[in-house]
């Protein structure tokens, strides 16, 4: 039996943040326990195959500070991520995982086959009970009991990519581990295996057929959010509602606004996602602080979507709006050279990025694999449609509105700035929401009674009958 000879304890770098001009170094800091992830990851070969790359990159691709791979590796990823984390006493306490590689230093010879038996190559989802039972039987098991992750790490012969990741059990196929393009999968089924669903496109249109941000009239494109390693698989940090819930971003940085009276609106501050904090200038050895002091600090608004104390279902489950404020930040959300979108000019970066979905502490299920979901706030801009440049601009602008006909408020991008936080600064959007007045009733969705048609007689099958949407009801907004 081979068993796990070699402890790796993940170390990072110091990470060096460009905000405002200025460049901040944030120094690394131990995780504590509640923050802290095992992780064994066992890398394994097919029957005859020969070995595809070493153990060694294998090791640095999970656990290693990145410092000979552009700073790509999980632990790395994990440590941006989680980085708002901080400590009671305000010192950055950000997730870490610590962990084995599995096979005393070499890839795990099995008896696995990559094709059935009609040569058909398997896919990992077709695949992996049998590799499993295969590998178990060359590994002594039970080793794997004391770890929170177990990632299973090939390289198919015949499929150059492919990826599945069950909760606390991701499989990763990947020719080599120490590029951009192969990081991505394994973040993203990491991601999948601690919890994470995906990231989609919302794409709705008017009753004239013309495309709009938000209606009853919508369809889910799957993996289309460009913004985040489980959208489209691009090489991107976690939006701010899978950060809320991997518990990276603390209730007190939530707002969660009460509905107000029709007609009248609140301005919240919001600042990055991730924290883009710089430190106070000076002027002659003195603190010189031309700036509002930001306190609370908020990385997120959520909006409940109900206008009723009893809420029906909005939607399909998208019942809050998320929004959010995403900066340049680290190894991930800094430009690439293969994703040149990211830059501090482009439109994620100036504008407010809008989500739907289910409230971020719901417990993850099936159902709500499509409840998140992008909201391009200008749909008639240019790009190939059904692309992902097509979003690229989704975020809203400065000085823009959107409307929700569904919740009955109105969003306004307010304008920006850098405010003061404690002994930092760090940039904002000012958040303006408006509440309407849905007329004239106050239900979002309407469930009718289902009867067969042309009759009062009620359906012999079982459910419920259609829905009259909300926007519907709503009626002129005041």
């Amino acid at each position: 039996m081979l068993i796990a000879t070699k402890h790796v304890v993940v170390q990072f770098i110091t990470l060096i943040v460009l905000v405002a001009g200025a460049v901040v170094a944030i120094p690394p800091a131990p995780a504590d326990a509640s923050t802290l992830r095992r992780v064994a990851v066992v890398p394994f070969l097919f029957e005859g195959q020969p070995v595809p790359y070493p153990i060694s990159d294998v090791e640095a691709a999970v656990f290693g500070n990145g410092v000979n791979n552009n700073g790509l590796s999980v632990a790395n990823y994990v440590r941006e991520d989680s980085s708002t984390l901080t400590t009671s006493g305000g010192v950055e306490a950000a997730a870490a995982i610590v962990g084995d590689v599995i096979g005393g230093g070499s890839w795990i010879r099995t008896r696995a086959r990559a094709t059935d038996g009609a040569g058909h190559c398997l896919h990992v989802a077709g695949g992996m009970e049998e590799w499993r039972n295969q590998i178990y039987a060359v590994i002594d098991e039970t080793v794997l009991d004391n770890y929170d992750t177990v990632l299973f790490l090939g390289a198919h012969p015949c499929l150059e990519s492919d990826g599945y990741g069950p909760r606390g059990e991701p499989w990763v196929m990947v020719r080599r581990v120490d590029a951009w393009w192969t990081m991505r999968l394994i973040l993203h089924e990491f991601n999948h295996s601690i919890g994470l669903h995906h990231s989609n496109q919302l794409r709705c249109t008017a009753p004239d057929g013309q495309p709009v941000p938000i209606s009853t009239d919508c369809s889910v494109h799957n993996y289309d959010d460009p913004f985040s390693v489980m959208g489209d698989w691009r090489l991107k940090l976690n939006n701010a509602v899978h950060m809320a819930q991997l518990g990276y971003l603390p209730m007190s940085n939530i707002s969660a606004p009460d509905r107000g009276t029709p007609g009248t609106s609140v301005t919240i501050r919001l600042t990055p996602a991730h924290p883009m904090l710089a430190p106070v200038p000076t002027v002659s050895g003195q603190p010189f602080l031309p700036y509002l002091t930001l306190e609370p600090r908020y990385q997120m608004i959520q909006i409940d979507r109900c206008r009723t104390v009893i809420c029906y279902n909005v939607q399909d489950g998208r019942r809050f709006m998320y929004l959010e404020f995403r900066q340049p930040y680290g190894v991930f959300d800094q430009s690439l050279a293969s994703d040149e979108d990211f830059t501090e000019s482009s439109d994620v970066a100036r504008g407010l990025t809008v989500r739907l979905g289910r409230s971020y502490n719901e417990s993850p299920s099936v159902s709500s694999i499509e409840a998140l979901v992008l909201v391009d706030t200008n749909p008639v801009s240019p790009g190939t449609e059904g692309s992902r440049d097509d979003f690229l601009d989704a975020p809203l602008a400065p000085g823009e509105s959107l409307e929700d006909p569904i919740g009955a408020f109105t969003i306004t991008h307010a304008g920006s700035g850098i405010a003061a936080y404690g002994t930092a600064t760090t940039p904002y959007i000012d958040v303006r929401i408006t509440w309407r007045q849905p007329f004239p009733f106050l239900l979002p969705n309407l469930r009718l009674p289902c009867f067969l048609p042309g009759t009062l007689i009620p359906c012999p099958w079982p459910g419920p009958g259609p829905v009259l949407p909300g926007s519907f009801l709503s009626g002129p907004q005041s």
